[in-house]
Protein backbone atom coordinates (compact mmCIF):
# COMPACT_ATOMS: atom_id res chain seq x y z
CA UNK A 1 0.00 0.00 0.00
CA UNK A 2 1.54 3.19 -1.00
CA UNK A 3 0.83 6.63 0.26
CA UNK A 4 0.58 9.67 -1.38
CA UNK A 5 3.05 12.12 -0.44
CA UNK A 6 1.16 14.79 -1.97
CA UNK A 7 -0.61 17.28 0.36
CA UNK A 8 -3.59 18.39 -1.08
CA UNK A 9 -4.00 22.65 -0.28
CA UNK A 10 -7.61 23.77 0.78
CA UNK A 11 -9.09 26.43 -1.88
CA UNK A 12 -10.02 29.78 -0.73
CA UNK A 13 -13.25 30.72 -2.29
CA UNK A 14 -13.50 34.25 -3.17
CA UNK A 15 -17.02 34.70 -4.59
CA UNK A 16 -18.82 35.07 -0.74
CA UNK A 17 -16.19 37.73 0.34
CA UNK A 18 -16.82 39.86 -3.07
CA UNK A 19 -20.54 39.69 -2.29
CA UNK A 20 -20.23 40.77 1.27
CA UNK A 21 -17.81 43.24 0.02
CA UNK A 22 -20.14 44.76 -2.74
CA UNK A 23 -22.76 44.65 -0.55
CA UNK A 24 -20.98 47.13 2.02
CA UNK A 25 -19.78 49.36 -0.62
CA UNK A 26 -23.81 49.96 -1.92
CA UNK A 27 -24.91 50.31 2.01
CA UNK A 28 -21.80 52.93 2.81
CA UNK A 29 -23.06 54.93 -0.41
CA UNK A 30 -26.73 54.26 0.42
CA UNK A 31 -26.27 55.92 4.47
CA UNK A 32 -23.67 58.54 2.52
CA UNK A 33 -25.85 59.88 0.36
CA UNK A 34 -28.99 59.77 3.46
CA UNK A 35 -27.17 61.61 5.59
CA UNK A 36 -26.60 64.64 3.58
CA UNK A 37 -30.44 64.80 2.11
CA UNK A 38 -31.20 66.86 5.48
CA UNK A 39 -30.58 70.32 3.50
CA UNK A 40 -32.15 71.73 0.49
CA UNK A 41 -30.88 71.69 -3.24
CA UNK A 42 -30.87 75.36 -3.61
CA UNK A 43 -28.64 77.34 -6.27
CA UNK A 44 -26.60 79.45 -3.76
CA UNK A 45 -25.48 82.80 -4.51
CA UNK A 46 -21.68 83.26 -5.95
CA UNK A 47 -18.77 85.22 -3.97
CA UNK A 48 -15.62 86.43 -5.54
CA UNK A 49 -14.11 86.44 -1.58
CA UNK A 50 -15.07 84.17 1.01
CA UNK A 51 -13.06 82.30 4.67
CA UNK A 52 -13.36 78.64 3.98
CA UNK A 53 -15.13 77.13 7.14
CA UNK A 54 -12.57 74.94 8.42
CA UNK A 55 -13.63 73.90 11.29
CA UNK A 56 -16.56 72.23 10.44
CA UNK A 57 -19.20 71.38 13.55
CA UNK A 58 -21.17 68.88 13.99
CA UNK A 59 -23.35 70.91 15.87
CA UNK A 60 -24.27 73.57 13.06
CA UNK A 61 -27.90 73.94 12.69
CA UNK A 62 -28.70 74.84 8.69
CA UNK A 63 -31.66 76.77 7.56
CA UNK A 64 -32.60 77.42 4.33
CA UNK A 65 -34.50 79.55 2.40
CA UNK A 66 -36.38 77.92 -0.52
CA UNK A 67 -39.00 78.55 -2.90
CA UNK A 68 -41.89 76.53 -2.82
CA UNK A 69 -43.04 74.12 -4.78
CA UNK A 70 -45.54 75.98 -6.36
CA UNK A 71 -45.89 77.30 -10.70
CA UNK A 72 -44.14 81.01 -10.60
CA UNK A 73 -44.09 83.64 -13.27
CA UNK A 74 -40.27 84.58 -12.25
CA UNK A 75 -38.60 81.43 -11.04
CA UNK A 76 -38.19 78.21 -12.29
CA UNK A 77 -35.12 75.17 -11.09
CA UNK A 78 -34.07 74.74 -15.10
CA UNK A 79 -31.10 76.13 -15.61
CA UNK A 80 -32.09 76.62 -19.64
CA UNK A 81 -35.59 78.63 -18.97
CA UNK A 82 -35.53 82.22 -19.08
CA UNK A 83 -36.77 82.87 -16.21
CA UNK A 84 -33.42 80.82 -14.03
CA UNK A 85 -32.04 84.46 -13.89
CA UNK A 86 -35.36 86.49 -12.48
CA UNK A 87 -35.89 87.20 -8.56
CA UNK A 88 -39.22 86.05 -7.79
CA UNK A 89 -40.36 89.13 -5.22
CA UNK A 90 -43.35 87.57 -3.85
CA UNK A 91 -43.23 86.65 -0.32
CA UNK A 92 -45.50 84.33 -0.34
CA UNK A 93 -43.66 82.31 -2.70
CA UNK A 94 -40.76 81.38 -0.27
CA UNK A 95 -40.40 79.65 2.66
CA UNK A 96 -37.93 78.71 5.72
CA UNK A 97 -36.93 75.25 6.21
CA UNK A 98 -35.24 73.18 8.62
CA UNK A 99 -34.26 69.36 8.01
CA UNK A 100 -36.78 70.27 4.59
CA UNK A 101 -39.75 71.39 6.72
CA UNK A 102 -41.25 74.41 6.67
CA UNK A 103 -40.91 76.66 9.27
CA UNK A 104 -42.74 79.92 10.01
CA UNK A 105 -40.49 82.54 12.43
CA UNK A 106 -42.51 81.66 15.32
CA UNK A 107 -41.99 77.70 15.13
CA UNK A 108 -38.29 78.65 14.01
CA UNK A 109 -36.93 80.59 17.14
CA UNK A 110 -39.23 77.67 19.02
CA UNK A 111 -36.72 75.05 17.49
CA UNK A 112 -33.52 77.09 17.68
CA UNK A 113 -34.00 78.30 21.16
CA UNK A 114 -34.03 74.11 22.15
CA UNK A 115 -30.85 73.69 19.77
CA UNK A 116 -29.02 76.75 20.77
CA UNK A 117 -29.82 75.61 24.63
CA UNK A 118 -27.87 72.73 24.18
CA UNK A 119 -24.74 75.10 23.27
CA UNK A 120 -25.21 77.87 25.56
CA UNK A 121 -21.77 80.30 26.86
CA UNK A 122 -20.92 78.69 30.22
CA UNK A 123 -19.91 82.99 31.02
CA UNK A 124 -22.82 84.28 29.66
CA UNK A 125 -25.99 82.05 29.57
CA UNK A 126 -28.00 84.40 27.38
CA UNK A 127 -25.74 83.88 24.22
CA UNK A 128 -25.42 80.75 22.54
CA UNK A 129 -22.27 79.28 20.66
CA UNK A 130 -23.77 76.99 18.42
CA UNK A 131 -23.25 78.53 14.79
CA UNK A 132 -25.91 78.67 11.99
CA UNK A 133 -25.53 78.64 8.41
CA UNK A 134 -28.27 80.19 6.12
CA UNK A 135 -28.37 78.64 2.94
CA UNK A 136 -30.52 80.95 0.55
CA UNK A 137 -31.36 80.24 -3.21
CA UNK A 138 -29.59 83.39 -5.16
CA UNK A 139 -32.43 84.89 -6.30
CA UNK A 140 -34.31 84.78 -2.94
CA UNK A 141 -35.33 88.52 -1.73
CA UNK A 142 -33.15 89.30 1.27
CA UNK A 143 -36.03 89.72 3.32
CA UNK A 144 -35.94 86.76 3.72
CA UNK A 145 -32.63 85.79 5.38
CA UNK A 146 -33.28 88.59 7.16
CA UNK A 147 -36.32 86.94 8.91
CA UNK A 148 -34.10 84.35 9.59
CA UNK A 149 -31.55 86.97 11.33
CA UNK A 150 -34.29 88.81 13.36
CA UNK A 151 -34.78 85.52 15.05
CA UNK A 152 -31.72 84.52 16.05
CA UNK A 153 -31.40 87.88 17.71
CA UNK A 154 -35.06 89.16 18.37
CA UNK A 155 -35.44 89.18 22.72
CA UNK A 156 -38.74 88.12 21.58
CA UNK A 157 -37.45 84.32 20.24
CA UNK A 158 -34.67 84.15 23.27
CA UNK A 159 -32.73 82.14 20.78
CA UNK A 160 -29.17 84.61 20.72
CA UNK A 161 -27.41 82.90 18.21
CA UNK A 162 -24.22 85.38 17.35
CA UNK A 163 -22.38 83.15 15.17
CA UNK A 164 -24.51 83.60 11.78
CA UNK A 165 -22.66 82.04 8.80
CA UNK A 166 -23.91 82.65 4.91
CA UNK A 167 -23.54 79.80 2.67
CA UNK A 168 -21.73 81.03 -0.80
CA UNK A 169 -20.33 79.40 -3.93
CA UNK A 170 -16.91 80.94 -4.73
CA UNK A 171 -16.55 82.08 -7.92
CA UNK A 172 -13.87 82.06 -10.52
CA UNK A 173 -11.63 84.56 -11.19
CA UNK A 174 -9.95 84.84 -14.33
Amino acid sequence: MRLSTEVELPELNMTPMIDVIFQLLIFFMLVTSMESSDVEALVVPKAIKAVEDKEKSDKRIMVSVAHKEIECDSYTTLKTDPRFKKVCRQAGHWEIKFRKQAYTEEQLGARLRILADEVRDTNDREISNVPLMIRADQRAPWEQVQRILVVCVSPVYKVMIWKIEIAVELEKVE
